[in-house]
C-alpha cells in the first residue's frame, strides 16, 4: 500500500473529509487531493499532525507493514530443517562435552569451529547453553587439575 492511499484511507476511517484535514493544516484541499493521488508529500510537520488526526503511528503511514502485521511475518519464518539438524546436532555435541573433562573444552572449540565454517546462525538461548557447558567444562578441568596435583604430591 503507498503513503497516498494509506493518507486516503487513514482518512476516511477517522470520518473526515479532505477540506476538514485541509481546514486543520491550513493548506488546501487540493495539496490533501494531491497528497491522496500521489502527486506530492506532506512535509515532516504535515505528517506529525496527520498522524494526530488520524489517530495512527507515522510508522503505519510510512512502512510498508504495520508493527502488528511486521510481527506476524517474524514468528512466520521457517528454518530449514538442516540449518535446525545443524543446530540440534551442535547443541547435543556441547551439552555432551560436558561430560568428557579436559577433552569437553577441545569439543567446545571444535563446536565453535565448526559453526563458524558453516556459518551457522545459533539462537541466543543456544549461545547461552554453550557459555554454560563452557563454564562447567573450564570447572571439570579445574577439578581435574586439583585432583591430580594431589596425586602427584603424593608420588613426590
Amino acid at each position: 500500500m503507498t503513503l497516498a492511499e494509506k493518507l486516503k484511507s487513514a482518512r476516511e476511517n477517522a470520518g473526515y473529509s479532505q477540506s476538514q484535514v485541509a481546514e486543520r493544516l491550513n493548506i488546501s484541499r487540493q495539496a490533501v487531493s494531491r497528497w491522496e493521488n500521489g502527486r506530492a508529500y506532506p512535509d515532516i510537520d504535515n505528517l506529525v499532525v496527520l498522524s494526530e488526526i488520524y489517530k495512527v503511528s507515522i510508522d503505519e503511514l510510512l512502512k510498508d507493514k504495520s508493527a502488528d502485521e511486521q510481527e506476524e511475518v517474524n514468528t512466520e519464518i521457517e528454518v530449514e530443517p538442516e540449518e535446525r539438524n545443524n543446530r540440534l546436532a551442535v547443541l547435543m555435541v556441547a551439552i555432551s562435552g560436558t561430560l568428557f573433562p579436559g577433552g569437553g573444552l577441545v569439543i567446545m572449540l571444535a563446536v565453535l569451529l565448526y559453526c563458524g565454517i558453516k556459518r551457522i546462525e545459533l539462537p541466543k538461548v543456544y549461545k547461552v547453553i554453550i557459555a554454560v557447558c563452557f563454564v562447567i567444562n573450564l570447572i571439570n578441568v579445574g577439578v581435574l587439575i586439583k585432583s591430580f596435583g594431589s596425586v602427584f604430591a603424593e608420588w613426590l
